[in-house]
């Protein structure tokens, strides 16, 4: 089964992210994307794909800059265009 959920941090922020657990897992494999990337990236969505018949389940979340580093830039780009 495949959800999206968030969870919060220590620290009260709340992150989103993709839920996939196989009926049978028995295993937690949590996925974190490299810089300039998501949750939805090709090659996490294949390491999810992959590690599900063999009963592991995924976690792939957000980290809380992704979306502030695009928030951060998109002026500074916008005067140099």
């Amino acid at each position: 089964m495949i959800e999206e959920i968030s969870f919060k941090t220590p620290s009260g922020q709340s992150l989103p992210a993709i839920l996939n657990r196989p009926a049978d897992a028995d295993t937690l494999f949590v996925l974190g994307h490299g810089s300039g990337s998501n949750r939805h990236v090709p090659l996490m969505v294949a390491l999810n794909d992959a590690l599900a018949p063999f009963r592991v389940a995924t976690l792939r979340f957000e980290y809380p800059y992704s979306g502030a580093v695009y928030l951060w830039t998109a002026p500074f780009l916008q005067g140099l265009i």
